[in-house]
């Protein structure tokens, strides 16, 4: 998150850590087997699920993204299933030119939590494990069913990234071609909602049921996707 903790870390502290601990990744793993441990969480526990929904926002939808399939796995009689909202993360060249690109921040990431990410992407891309904290190299990896959900102009990757308020006339087509960058990373996904504003996380506030495309609001779409209810579940802001 904005702290500098990781929903992926398998550290120690150390010196190099700044005495930080980052275990994000062995207390999930360790969350999900105690709680579908009958000797721990007695019948009916998460042992056994039918339908399982596991969901992140900002740095824990990167989390979703990474762990989801490990979830999947641990649970196979369950239907798993993850939104991540707002952990999408574009590779893309920072407006200011001083900053360090996503790509390099996330595979310095990588080294300074001791991170996990997602094994069938970490094999693709041998040396370059951070790149799979990335929406277009981590999502071809995913195998169990993801929804999406973020903003086009999602205002802390426009901050990272040398954007400030108010925006001059560059700033404002830098933030244009950010928005077509996002809709244009959204093309495989199945599943999304995308509104073309300044939002962040929606499933955390009263935007999951105020923030609306076409009259249709995120809580709509995530219902019709999970359900299988009649309606859609991919919706973009134009």
């Amino acid at each position: 998150d904005g702290h500098g903790r990781s929903p992926c870390g398998l550290g120690e502290a150390s010196t190099g850590t700044g005495g930080w601990h980052f275990r994000g990744a062995r207390i999930l793993r360790a969350a999900v087997d105690a709680l579908a441990d009958p000797s721990i969480t007695p019948h009916p526990n998460l042992g056994d699920a039918t339908d399982v929904l596991v969901t992140g926002s900002s740095a824990g939808g990167v989390g979703v993204l990474v762990h989801l399939d490990w979830v999947a796995a641990r649970l196979p009689s369950a239907s798993v299933r993850g939104i991540d909202d707002a952990g999408w993360v574009l590779d893309i060249a920072p407006y200011d030119p001083g900053i360090d690109s996503p790509a390099a921040v996330m595979q310095a990431g990588y080294g300074f939590w001791s991170a996990t990410v997602d094994e069938t992407c970490a094999a693709s891309t041998p040396g370059g494990e951070g790149l799979c904290y990335l929406d277009g190299h981590s999502y071809p990896f995913v195998e169990a069913p993801l929804l999406v959900q973020i903003a086009q102009m999602d205002a802390p990757q426009l901050g990272l990234l040398g954007l400030s308020l108010p925006l001059d006339m560059d700033e404002r087509e830098y933030a244009r071609s950010f928005a077509q960058a996002i809709v244009d990373s959204l093309s495989p996904v199945g599943a999304c909602f995308s509104p073309l504003d300044r939002t962040h996380a929606l499933l955390t506030n009263d935007g999951f049921w105020t923030s609306e495309i076409g009259g249709t609001t995120c809580r709509d779409v995530v219902g019709n996707w999970f359900f299988g209810r009649a309606g859609p579940t991919k919706l973009i802001g134009m």
